[in-house]
């Protein structure tokens, strides 16, 4: 390989990491509408100064986000862009209210989100086994094949 192609495949990988696309499906604003902002600044306040710190909110929003990802990602593109079906949406702002909760080592039967969020763990992950759609807009990443093989007791071999 010589120095023009080696220098154009590094400008190819550096363009594309530029160009990945992070999930994040809800916002702070979104989170306030389970979570009192003042619950939300505690939840958020890891040196105690009474300000959320910087980055913190961002990271698990980009953690469940990823979270709610691969639960579907066996069926559907993720991350998901422009319209993000509903489901999406809510089972992530409830893993982020579950999460906030969990940081402060709230029990998980004292945490108010840990229900809502365990049953949408169950749909997500039966949405991901193709035993339910996502959303009757949002189509499938590949069509669904189904393989049936007969054997033959005879030879042992499929026919």
């Amino acid at each position: 390989m010589n120095y023009k192609t080696l220098v154009q495949k590094v400008e190819r990988e550096r363009e594309a990491k530029q160009n990945i696309i992070m999930a994040e499906y809800i916002t702070l604003t979104d989170i306030a509408t389970l979570i009192s902002n003042s619950e939300i600044t505690s939840f958020l306040d890891d040196n105690r100064d009474g300000v959320a710190d910087v980055g913190l909110f961002d990271s698990i929003v980009t953690t469940c986000s990823d979270m709610t990802d691969a639960f579907v990602s066996s069926i559907y593109t993720v991350p998901f862009t422009g319209n993000i079906p509903a489901l999406i949406k809510t089972a992530t702002l409830y893993f982020v209210a579950e999460s906030l909760y969990a940081r402060r080592l709230t029990p998980d039967e004292k945490n108010p989100f840990k229900k809502t969020a365990d049953l949408f763990r169950t749909t997500l992950s039966k949405i991901g086994a193709g035993e339910l759609p996502i959303d009757a807009s949002v189509a499938r990443a590949f069509d669904s094949i189904v393989y049936v093989a007969l054997y033959s007791r005879l030879n042992d071999t499929a026919l």
